[in-house]
């Protein structure tokens, strides 16, 4: 394939969804493009907008929240693998609502915690703890929570 070829691909890829620069550099290096002609690639999409970095954190942050209920934690560590700067990545996920983000830890628990019938409290705690750390929820935020909902129960 030729420079154009792989620049109208990878035009066509930012349109069917937000892409960042490292996605189209891994992409196109599958494809066996040389550096040059990538970063050159990337500066072109970048120029005519079909690639922003504010555009695509945000809606990364957006879907990784929204739809597969992922905590900051791993949202920000999946960010620094597509090489997102920090203060980029730190802005987009404060724009979680405080509350959302509450009640969302809330639902996971209560739906964990429902699998767990018949263990002992201090296995239904540590299970559910586990199970919301590796969605990437904060433990000092996890733990008041699951304790206040073992009481209710």
């Amino acid at each position: 394939m030729s420079f154009e070829d792989a620049l109208e691909m990878a035009k066509k890829a930012c349109v069917l969804s937000e892409k960042c620069p490292f996605d189209i550099r891994m992409m196109l290096i599958r494809k066996g493009y040389p550096n040059s002609d990538i970063d050159e690639i990337n500066r072109v999409l970048i120029e005519e907008g079909f690639i922003n970095v504010e555009r695509f954190t945000n809606a990364f942050v957006r879907g990784k929240f929204n739809q597969l209920r992922w905590g900051k934690r791993k949202i920000a560590i999946e960010l620094k693998e597509k090489r997102i700067e920090n203060s980029i990545a730190e802005e987009a996920l404060e724009s979680i609502n405080k509350e959302q983000y509450t009640d969302s830890i809330r639902n996971l628990a209560n739906s964990k915690l429902s699998t767990l019938v018949g263990k002992s409290h201090n296995d239904k705690k540590s299970k559910t703890i586990n199970f919301l750390v590796s969605k990437g929820y904060e433990l000092d935020l996890v733990i008041p929570i699951i304790e206040s909902i073992l009481l209710i129960k």
